[in-house]
């Protein structure tokens, strides 16, 4: 009987891979170390199990990748190997970049600002805050048949200083 391959997990978009990448000489590893932590926490917070995390030496950025083909293929294996569907990026992708890095990678790729935007998005919903709800204040009344009507009161406008 032939020896199957081991068949690799499903990816599951509930969990991440949170890469930090060092860009500079003068970033040390300890402050390198903090915002990797941020980062991890930042995952978290939007509901993620994170299943690695990682500070990544970068000697120079790739404009298609942000990292060099290396780093990308680890990173494919890593994906591959603990299922996550999802990497975040502790920095700033292009559009490109970010496009590039799924295609190469096989999962979805957050960088910072997608992260902290996913979050606020997050708890908008679950706070269930309308989208006029700054400029439009609801209240219920009754009327004389005694069914409830929606009386929408304009607020006036901030004023510019």
């Amino acid at each position: 009987m032939k020896p199957t391959p081991e068949t690799p997990p499903p990816k599951d978009f509930n969990r991440a891979i949170v890469l930090r990448p060092l860009a500079s000489a003068q970033e040390s590893v300890r402050d390198g170390e903090a915002r990797l932590l941020e980062a991890v926490g930042l995952a978290q917070a939007l509901g993620l199990d994170v299943a690695g995390a990682e500070a990544a030496p970068l000697r120079q950025i790739s404009p298609r990748t942000y990292f060099g083909s290396g780093r990308v293929e680890r990173l494919k294996d890593q994906t591959e190997e603990l299922g996550a569907g999802v990497v975040v990026i502790d920095g700033a992708l292009s559009p490109v970049q970010q496009r590039n890095l799924e295609t190469d990678i096989g999962s979805k790729v957050i960088d910072r600002t997608g992260l902290i935007l996913e979050i606020f998005g997050l708890r908008r919903v679950s706070v269930h805050l309308e989208p006029r709800q700054d400029r439009v204040d609801r209240r219920r009344s009754e009327n004389q048949s005694g069914k409830r009507k929606v009386v929408v009161v304009e607020k006036p406008a901030a004023r510019a200083c």
